[in-house]
């Protein structure tokens, strides 16, 4: 403004001394929504502190007000210039936080706001909100008033909790906002307030400008749906030098397929695609989406990011790596962008992605949402797998028989290196069959190997196993943290005969309401018509499922 010096001298000719409230304009009655607006735009302006004199007239005004319980404001009439009492009670309260106002029982008050809420389903209007005690009339503006009136009570509380224990105000009053106050206004929120009636009663507002801000002052005051009002996702964009590319392709990558030939490809596709896991070494940015859910992008926001690695024994070791990064709005993409990269090159393990979404609401003040991801940082892996059934080779995927000879060579990556043997890491390779019952474990410490990475194992003919799949799974430990920061899988198709003999049926003609017991000897039927038991060690295991069959051959039900 050209004359902001002058703001404050305008700002005190709108004081009303009969009422010490400001007016609407200069000579007018003070009233409580006039003094809100007021106070709001001199924040807004840095000017509160010009106001520190009509502020505290004002305190002593509102704490003259206040009823008995503690429950509301009781204004006169002229003081509340025709609003109905929730509504002037919801400029009182907005007021009363720009002027540094001590309520004594903010809990009191948020429940007697929340006992005007309407939630007998047969009656109209059902989860708005009452206008005065007498519960005459819902509106769209009482509800709106009233539930922003709950969590500007719950702000205030918070707001002087995070400052110092006790604030003295410039007349001498304290202002000790207790951290029970806060949480009982929280725990208000959350549990007494019918969020789903709420909703019910905003969905059917008019579709004018007024209505639209009043649902959406509504939605901004409940956390809880303030996240649910939008569409957010989160997606990355990679960064890798010249040389780090030139690096990757000459790695020895043993599958010829165009995604696996081109291990920086593999990077870009798994970051990009949503992929839980980030190649050692690749650089992510960060990026938001934040849409209403007709798909309008919504700008506006101030959004930053902050990202963490977690590490050491078992992973409880927390490490920085970026903290509260500007995420500024890009018009090209309508999307936040981070302004710097999150480097991974010496972390393998989990990283947390943090983001924080605030605006300023007026008459509401300050709102956030925030949304998290995780990643696990690790290596990026080439498989190649052999599988040999009666001396041919079997795809993956394909049917393979007892018997079978199974051969997985690994090659590992990162951003900078395209095939490393060595260095501080274990890998767990694993057989499970089709109860994921684990058939053979075994371990490859990466330490001091400087062979080619690859793991054999043979399907004894004798193996007692049901039909479906093996998991062939591969895992790479990090020895510091014991946990798993890279793994993939592959699987062949088991196929055989698998049978129930030896059934018995205790009670053949059985009514309903009656037990039946049934007994089994489960196993599989050999190629050369020998029946093989499952021993029960293995059995207990396992879950086997019966049907029962109406006469017409369909299933009625599993069990």
């Amino acid at each position: 403004l050209p004359e902001l010096a002058e703001l404050s001298s305008y700002f005190r000719s709108m004081w009303d001394e009969k009422s010490s409230l400001f007016g609407p304009s200069p000579g007018q009655p003070g009233d409580v929504k006039s003094s809100a607006l007021l106070m709001l735009a001199a924040e807004q302006f840095g000017k509160l502190h010009d106001l520190q004199a009509e502020a505290s007239r004002i305190r002593q005004m509102l704490n003259n007000s206040m009823d008995a319980s503690g429950s509301w404001f009781s204004l006169p009439k002229e003081h509340v210039g025709g609003s109905n009492v929730i509504t002037a009670n919801y400029y009182a309260v907005l007021l009363a936080r720009k002027c540094a106002f001590e309520f004594q029982n903010a809990t009191a008050m948020a429940n007697a706001i929340v006992s005007f809420q309407q939630l007998d389903k047969s009656l109209p209007k059902y989860g708005g909100f009452y206008g005065d005690p007498s519960k005459s009339f819902i509106s769209l503006e009482t509800t709106v008033y009233g539930v922003a009136t709950l969590q500007l009570l719950s702000m205030q509380s918070a707001q002087h909790q995070s400052g110092s224990q006790t604030n003295q105000t410039s007349d001498g009053n304290s202002s000790d906002y207790s951290e029970r106050a806060s949480r009982d206004v929280g725990a208000i929120l959350a549990r007494s307030l019918d969020l789903n009636a709420l909703v019910c009663f905003l969905g059917k507002a008019p579709t004018d400008l007024k209505s639209a801000f009043l649902v959406h002052l509504a939605l901004s005051s409940v956390p809880s749906l303030l996240l649910h009002s939008f569409q957010t996702a989160i997606s990355y964009e990679f960064e890798c030098s010249d040389k780090q590319l030139q690096q990757t392709l000459t790695g020895n990558v043993l599958q010829a397929d165009a995604l696996s030939a081109c291990p920086l490809s593999e990077m870009m596709w798994s970051v990009r695609a949503g992929s839980n896991q980030i190649v050692q070494g690749t650089s992510i940015r960060p990026e938001l989406a934040v849409s209403t859910f007709r798909g309008l992008p919504h700008s506006g926001l101030q959004v930053r990011l902050s990202a963490s690695y977690f590490g050491g024994h078992k992973g409880a070791t927390q490490v920085k790596l970026l903290q509260d990064v500007d995420m500024p709005w890009n018009v090209e993409t309508q999307s936040y962008i981070a302004s710097e990269l999150v480097q991974t090159s010496d972390f393998v393990g989990k990283l947390k992605i943090e983001i924080t979404a605030k605006s300023e609401v007026p008459g509401l003040g300050q709102i956030s949402f925030s949304v998290e991801d995780t990643k696990l940082i690790g290596y990026g892996l080439s498989i190649s797998s052999q599988a040999m059934a009666d001396g041919k080779q079997v795809p993956v995927g394909g049917d393979v028989k007892l018997g079978s000879n199974f051969s997985v060579g690994l090659v590992m990556f990162n951003a900078i290196n395209g095939n490393f043997l060595q260095g501080n890491f274990l890998i767990k390779f694993r057989v499970l069959d089709a109860s994921l019952l684990t058939m053979g474990i075994q371990w490859l410490n990466g330490t001091k190997n400087e062979d080619p990475i690859r793991f054999n194992y043979s399907l004894s003919s004798e193996a007692l196993l049901p039909s479906g799949r093996l998991h062939f799974i591969i895992e790479i430990v990090d020895p510091e943290s014991g946990q798993v920061h890279t793994n993939t899988m592959l699987w062949y198709n088991l196929k055989q005969q698998m049978v129930a003999s030896n059934i018995t049926i205790d009670k053949r003609n059985a009514s309903l309401g009656d037990t039946v017991t049934v007994e089994m000897i489960p196993g599989i039927m050999t190629e050369d018509n020998h029946f093989r038991p499952f021993t029960s060690r293995t059995a207990k295991h396992r879950k086997f499922v019966m049907e029962l069959i109406s006469p017409t051959e369909d299933v009625g039900r599993r069990i």
